[in-house]
């Protein structure tokens, strides 16, 4: 170091001022928020534009451990009273005023799995003509989109009316007996999807009412229109109408076709679902919902709704006619 190097170094700011002017980008239709993505229902994921009608988003069993409590024959898979949620968030952005919404010919088309350790993709889309679907892939996989649900979306003025309850309980099944059913059948709820209390059996009707609670390990249920669970749990009432008639061991229900669902916007979450079956089959199973609040008032309707039969791998041959009515 010569003597321009020797003693303290003297620091200063330039005399001159800085001259500061911001700059924003103007947002055009091509625009991408990525700071702030708009967000239209949590099963959906981030709304592709300014409008909606397209979202991508990701489920994972370590992000949404929820998700992992539904299980067919040891696998994770969404719900189809997931797919019909999705359904509902869709339908909810595209007619925002409607006082009702309806999701009408929902065709599961296969199972949506969810693979440990590994994030599902999925992609969610509807018209302006009501069209919906639902398509997944392995994120960051070099793979085509598997399509696995679509429907038809719409607003309604209000819920199509319905019959008043007429149930004549025979028998009382507790929630804990329909799970363990359940599981000789392949299907494995844990403590997220165990929302059924009781259900009150009208086997001469082949009819039930099931009582229904959110579970503490379930989401809140501000963040949905039907909540999944719920929907799920009115569902699995079809389990305590069958056990008094069929052997359930060696077979399993899966739904697989939605006729009509109506939600009325902004109503109290189910704390009830009365069940009817009005067709029986060889290989398919038809049933009708109605849930209604802890007031009894009407919140949703679910007409003709499909299960298919699904014989579990590894069974004996003899549990072949279990589900054979």
């Amino acid at each position: 170091g010569g003597a321009a190097f020797a003693g303290p170094a003297a620091r200063a700011l330039p005399r001159t001022p800085f001259a500061r002017t911001p700059t924003w980008f103007p947002r055009t239709v091509e625009s991408a928020r990525l700071t702030d993505p708009l967000r239209d229902h949590p099963l959906l994921g981030i709304r592709g534009g300014a409008e909606p009608g397209t979202w991508t988003g990701f489920l994972d069993t370590e992000l949404q451990p929820w998700l992992a409590d539904h299980r067919l024959m040891g696998e994770a898979v969404l719900p189809a009273a997931g797919m019909a949620e999705m359904a509902l968030g869709a339908a909810a952005a595209i007619y925002p005023e409607a006082a009702a919404l309806e999701v009408s010919d929902l065709a599961i088309l296969r199972p949506l799995s969810l693979e440990p350790d590994r994030t599902r993709e999925v992609r969610t889309t509807a018209d302006a003509e009501g069209g919906f679907a639902l398509e997944s892939r392995r994120r960051l996989a070099d793979e085509p989109w598997s399509l696995s649900a679509r429907a038809r979306i719409a607003a309604l003025p209000r819920l199509p009316s319905v019959a008043g309850p007429s149930i004549v309980a025979h028998r009382t099944v507790p929630g804990a007996e329909v799970v363990a059913i359940a599981a000789r059948c392949g299907l494995d709820y844990g403590p997220a999807f165990r929302p059924v209390e009781r259900v009150q059996v009208d086997d001469a009707d082949a009819r039930g009412r099931i009582a229904l609670r959110l579970p503490d390990a379930a989401p809140p249920a501000e963040d949905f229109l039907l909540h999944p669970v719920l929907l799920d749990g009115a569902l699995q009432g079809l389990i305590a109408l069958l056990s008094a008639v069929v052997r359930p061991e060696g077979q399993s229900l899966v739904p697989v076709r939605i006729g009509r669902l109506a939600v009325l916007r902004g109503a109290a979450q189910p704390a009830a679902a009365d069940i009817a079956l009005t067709r029986r089959g060889e290989r398919f199973l038809a049933a009708d919902l109605v849930l209604r609040d802890a007031a009894g008032t009407v919140v949703a309707t679910c007409h003709d709704v499909w299960l298919q039969r699904v014989r579990l791998p590894g069974r004996l041959a003899a549990a072949e006619h279990a589900f054979r009515l």
